[in-house]
């Protein structure tokens, strides 16, 4: 039950995130797009859903803990503080779906282990 009530509360805030800030430039592109995907890796877990192989799963989940820390790190450093309390709040609610696209590849979708409710 965690991981769906994460997963709307997580689309919810970013929705209103990217509808108050936008989608401006090449930063906020690759923003949007990695987090969609890591949106859609949340629900397949949530849900207990298959959808492509793990392989594009994992890859996915190196690939977006590598975005948010280059994000939080170099990009985002440019417009605000990067220790300000907005900024590591941010990013610590994020850390929960770090764990839920690694299960989601390496576990759920490869041994089939059962997704904790």
């Amino acid at each position: 039950m965690f991981w769906k009530i994460y997963f709307w509360f997580f689309m919810a805030l970013s929705l209103t995130g990217f509808s108050l800030k936008g989608v401006a430039g090449i930063w906020g592109i690759v923003d949007a797009a990695a987090t969609l995907v890591a949106l859609a890796g949340v629900f397949l877990f949530a849900y207990r859903q298959v959808f492509l192989n793990p392989l594009f799963w994992k890859a996915c989940f190196f690939l977006f803990l590598i975005w948010e820390i280059f994000h939080n790190t170099v990009v985002r450093p440019a417009n605000t503080d990067l220790f300000a309390p907005a900024t590591l709040l941010g990013f610590l609610f994020v850390v929960p779906s770090f764990f839920a696209l690694y299960a989601y590849g390496f576990r759920f979708l490869e041994e089939g282990v059962e997704v904790a409710e």
